[in-house]
């Protein structure tokens, strides 16, 4: 035996309750708080019901062993601690006075409870009278009331209550029966109010798997420990307490956070619980069903099962994770400690035993992350569906490998899946999605999921559920064309990974960011480096398979001027079913997807006054106009040859714009690029559409130029929208800050988009000619006949001829942030950059300013620039612009400029400039079915019916191509 050495600890805790799981988390924790100075306060346990024993906790003098052991930081972890913070052990009923002695103690200063779910509850026939009351509630009330009495309602000698049952609010509940037992029993107004000023009824949140009593072990530990220990409690080293309150005098006088114990003060615990519910408990619901149809018995196994585990951490990480209410690395650590925790080789947890009751398990812990992620994204989580899936088939089956097994759950459930099983596969998901009764609505309303859930449920009868799991997995590295000896990691990928890729199987060499390259197969030092089917570079190192390919070990092989060769290679795109969108059509017979008053400056000089008069015109807008803007630049004076050339050329663009219903052009006066010269080269034009004011000519110009607003918008105001075929549809494309995954997500996608408006006969347009260098050929080839290909020949040649007459590199790309995102060569982002045009010929090139006028895919003369290249598209008819990146930035352009993200991190982080997350086209997500929305959304922003974020934010950048000198 061991000899009590606490007696100079005044006891601070009275706890209702002995049970394993106080003793291995709450007093182990005031144990460590007592040892580490930062607590000084002993606990005195009362026994709260009449059955159960304390004696052998008398017998022992209050002393035990909590043996806590798992996973640690990688790391297994064994503790073995000696509790010696317990005073004593109370029998409430055998005792009374003795307990009833505690609510006179000054001491005294907190409540901690642990009744279970059923204790803390209001029992109408309870009576104050008795000794004890029946109900804990009871208990707690004549305790507090006798409290109130001794020390005559001190405000002082309020205690903080802590109850630790497993039920939500849980202070808040047990406060209310209190109160009610109070006014039940009529005791004084008084008291009342003490109760709830006085005392702080704290909810709590705690997590700690304890499986008592180790009777398997005990001898072997009795010897380790050197004495007869009937008490020992085993756990796992993980815990979580969260206290919730408004009071600073709870953490002041309970201060067990700072003995580095996992204890969390707050004023909302509400993120806590919903972390805990849908990352702890909702990866257990999600994933163990699968694991056990696939062969498996216990967390354990699943966890060292290679397949499993996967499924696991992307379920875990990948689509529970981001839905989490909290900061991002705490959401992470706490996953981190969910897969430990999972891995705890001390505890087998049965995969069946877990299974009971799923269909209420899942409403309550993944039901609402796939229903959350569904309005987020507008995009279902893949896993998290196939885990329903899994659902459906271990109801339905009951049986594994030829031997039943027994599913328990509600009555009703048992009756649906008896009356069910055997109907088809998508009426079985149809049936049991509709069933409002188990989900609380009928979940065939979302779109989608029936048949996201019935796809996953035929891969699971078709191909057994170990062979669908790894079907359904998104795979961590992506081979984009099977000629390729490099893949792209889609997620970080940590060193020693271990993959199969087309058969190949490979270690990786060291840890790989997301969009950075690693090699398939041995290259040896000169080889090239094969990415998209077309080299990229060549080895500057020897590279072993399993190697990250980077900056380190691969340069560009792209040279000065090149000699090319026609080879014409041509796809016929198939159009689906024509579409039709809402547009303006204007006289000219262009049609607007926007009815947009612009007014245009054709000199810096008067920026502000176009600023001035655009704030002050927005009271004047009525009708269908969407809005007043002006077009700022810095240029219209001091330009000689081209540029001044290309400032007419820019201006005259947006004048012909379909999207503006009336522009006003503002002229200076003295400036070169003067109103005539505009006149000039704009032709004839619409009068009552386009006005033009000389601020030097005008007395107010501001009120002069507002009243030709007034007027444009009155003539503009009844223009109505109309059925337009999507033939009459252009659209810019544009990348920028690009990623290594801007090849295989966001471009493709935008590609997806072009191929399916040409083929219906609309345009697109693509720009940034320095970022064709090195994949130039595949458009050559692509070029309807020989003219096209000469035309594209000189817009290659004639950039490089600018380059060199300006004395820089060609090959001065990929830019630093490209490089962070796993880029690495001008040929890499080059092959990538032109996934945006699809596969459809190429029909024109277009110099800089220069309208379209070929239906298809053109080319147009403009830099990589993200704003002068963007303003140019608009310039050209773009009624619209693609903008893909996987750095984002928050620029936008005269037309309605749609930011595509190339990985789902950027469209998490940055809300306000994303506009479309394409990173989903690598969750194993359908890239039909991401394209066919993808594409549903354009038209309905083209129709009005949506804007995009950069019109939200009224982001119109307007920026001018500039190569030549400013006098």
């Amino acid at each position: 035996m061991i000899d009590k050495k606490r007696t100079d600890r005044p006891i601070k805790i009275l706890q209702f309750g002995e049970g394993n799981f106080l003793r291995a988390f709450v007093d182990y924790m005031v144990d460590v708080a007592n040892e580490k100075k930062c607590f000084d306060g002993n606990i005195q346990i009362i026994k709260p019901i009449p059955h159960g024993s304390i004696e052998a906790l008398q017998k022992q003098n209050c002393v035990y062993t909590v043996l806590l052991r798992g996973k640690q930081d990688g790391e297994v972890y064994i503790e073995k601690r000696t509790i010696t913070s317990i005073s004593g052990a109370t029998d409430v009923y055998a005792s009374y006075d003795i307990y009833a002695l505690f609510a006179k103690s000054p001491d005294l200063r907190f409540i901690v409870s642990n009744t279970t779910e059923a204790g803390i509850v209001y029992d109408d026939t309870d009576d104050i009278n008795l000794h004890p009351p029946k109900s804990f509630p009871g208990k707690l009330t004549r305790f507090l009331y006798e409290r109130y009495e001794h020390f005559a309602g001190a405000m002082d000698k309020g205690l903080i209550i802590l109850p630790v049952e497993l039920i939500e609010k849980n202070g808040q509940v047990l406060n209310d029966c209190c109160n009610r037992l109070a006014k039940k029993w009529e005791l004084p107004e008084d008291f009342i109010n003490w109760l709830n000023l006085a005392n702080t009824f704290c909810n709590t949140l705690v997590d700690r798997i304890v499986t008592g009593f180790p009777t398997d072990e005990a001898e072997t530990l009795k010897e380790e420990l050197g004495w007869d220990d009937e008490l020992i409690v085993a756990g796992e080293p993980f815990a979580l307490w969260v206290i919730e309150s408004n009071n600073p005098d709870v953490a002041e006088e309970f201060p067990l956070d700072k003995a580095g114990l996992p204890v969390v003060f707050t004023e909302n615990l509400q993120p806590y619980r919903e972390r805990k519910v849908r990352l702890l408990n909702g990866t257990h619901t999600a994933c163990v069903l699968a694991a056990y149809l696939s062969g498996l018995d216990t967390v354990g196994q699943m966890m060292e099962d290679r397949t499993l585990r996967t499924f696991v951490e992307k379920i875990a990480y990948g689509e529970l994770s981001p839905m989490v209410p909290l900061p991002g690395d705490e959401v992470k650590a706490f996953a981190d400690s969910v897969l430990e925790r999972f891995e705890n080789p001390f505890i087998k947890h049965n995969l069946l035993s877990i299974s009971l009751n799923s269909v209420s398990k899942f409403k309550v812990r993944v039901l609402p992350t796939i229903l959350e992620t569904y309005s987020k994204t507008g995009t279902l989580p893949n896993l998290l569906c196939f885990s329903l899936a899994a659902l459906l088939e271990f109801y339905s089956s009951g049986e594994r490998t030829g031997q039943t097994y027994d599913v328990i759950d509600d009555a009703n459930v048992l009756e649906f899946f008896a009356d069910s099983r055997e109907l088809p596969v998508a009426q079985l998901v149809h049936a049991f999605l509709s069933k409002s009764e188990f989900w609380g609505e009928d979940l065939t309303k979302v779109s989608n999921m029936v048949e996201f859930v019935s796809n996953a449920l035929q891969s699971i009868r078709a191909n057994g559920m170990r062979k669908a799991v790894e079907i359904a997995i998104p795979s961590s590295l992506v081979r984009i064309n099977p000629n390729d000896n490099v893949a792209v990691a889609v997620s970080s990928i940590t060193k020693g990974e271990q993959f199969t890729i087309d058969d190949i199987a490979l270690t990786a060499g060291s840890d790989v960011d997301f969009g950075h390259k690693i090699a398939l197969f041995d290259i040896s030092k000169g080889a090239e480096i094969i990415k998209y089917g077309y080299p990229i570079g060549f080895a500057t190192a020897d590279i072993k398979i399993g190697e990250h390919v980077h900056s380190h070990n691969l340069a560009t092989g792209l040279s000065d001027f090149l000699s090319y060769e026609y080879k014409p290679k041509q796809k016929i795109l198939k159009p689906k079913s024509p579409d039709v969108f809402l547009g303006f059509r204007r006289k000219s017979g262009k049609v607007g997807i926007r009815n947009e008053i612009w007014i245009i400056p054709t000199v810096g000089c008067i920026n502000s006054i176009s600023d001035v008069v655009a704030k002050k015109a927005q009271t004047l807008i009525g009708g269908s106009v969407d809005g007043v803007h002006f077009f700022p630049h810095p240029y219209g004076c001091s330009q000689l040859g081209e540029d001044h050339e290309n400032t007419k050329k820019a201006i005259c663009g947006l004048i012909n714009h379909p999207n503006a219903g009336g522009v006003l052009v503002l002229g200076l006066g003295c400036e070169n690029n003067g109103i005539d010269g505009i006149k000039e080269m704009l032709g004839s034009f619409d009068e009552s559409r386009v006005k033009f004011l000389m601020c030097q000519d005008s007395e107010d110009e501001i009120l002069d130029a507002l009243s030709l607003v007034g007027d444009l918008v009155k003539t503009a105001k009844d223009d109505f929208r109309e059925e337009v075929p999507s033939s009459e549809l252009i659209v810019g494309l544009k990348c920028g800050g690009s990623d290594g995954l801007s090849g295989i997500t966001a471009n493709p996608l935008a590609g997806m988009f072009s191929d399916r408006l040409i083929a219906e006969g609309g345009s697109t347009i693509l720009t940034e000619v320095p970022e064709m260098f090195g994949a130039e050929t595949i458009l050559m080839n692509r070029c309807i006949n020989e003219d096209v290909f000469a035309k594209t020949v000189s817009l290659i040649n004639n950039f490089k001829d600018y380059f060199i007459k300006h004395n820089q590199p060609i090959y001065e790309n990929p830019s630093p942030g490209n490089k962070d995102g796993g880029i690495t060569t001008l040929e890499e982002k080059s092959l990538g950059c032109t996934q945006k045009c699809g596969s459809a010929p190429v029909v024109d090139v277009l110099s800089y300013g220069e309208a379209l006028h070929t239906k298809g895919l053109n080319l147009l003369e403009s830099p990589g620039n993200d704003l002068v290249a963007a303003t140019a598209l608009a310039v050209s008819g773009a009624h619209i612009i693609l903008f893909t990146t996987g750095r984002g930035t928050p620029f936008g352009s005269p037309v309605p400029t749609v930011k595509i993200s190339s990985n789902s991190a950027l469209a998490q982080r940055k809300k306000n400039w994303i506009d479309i997350d394409a990173g989903k086209l690598v969750q194993s997500i359908s890239a039909e079915d991401i394209s066919d929305r993808f594409y549903d959304y354009i038209i309905n922003l083209a129709s009005g019916d949506v804007r995009s974020l950069t019109e939200d934010f009224g982001i119109k950048d307007f920026t001018i191509f500039k190569s030549g000198i400013t006098l």
